[in-house]
């Protein structure tokens, strides 16, 4: 069980830096273009919330009923990472940056 639980680790933790860098495109597309065209304003700012909130839950290790939690291999694990809060907080500002730049060079 505990080499399960290392190698879900190891995959949870690839993963957060893998959404960071998967969502990297967009923020340099707007910026290299000047280009807003096919952006979405609205969902990057629910994702930014959303990755903010759940960026701070895992961080401050709230307890949670949530179905969501209960229904999550990395919750019923009861994984420990800062790289999870690592990568989480890079997505917040990926989003944060894409926002920016929409708003920068919106037409």
């Amino acid at each position: 069980m505990v080499l399960f639980k290392n190698f879900l680790e190891f995959v949870f933790n690839a993963a957060m830096y893998l959404n960071v860098i998967a969502m990297l495109s967009q923020p340099i597309a707007i910026w290299k273009t000047g280009n807003t065209d096919g952006v979405s304003i609205h969902t990057w700012a629910i994702f930014f919330v959303l990755q903010g909130l759940i960026s701070m839950h895992g961080k401050l290790n709230l307890k949670s009923t949530h179905m969501l939690r209960l229904i999550s291999m990395h919750g019923k694990l009861n994984l420990k990472s800062t790289h999870m809060f690592i990568g989480m907080a890079g997505s917040s500002l990926v989003s944060l940056a894409t926002i920016v730049l929409y708003l920068l060079y919106q037409k």
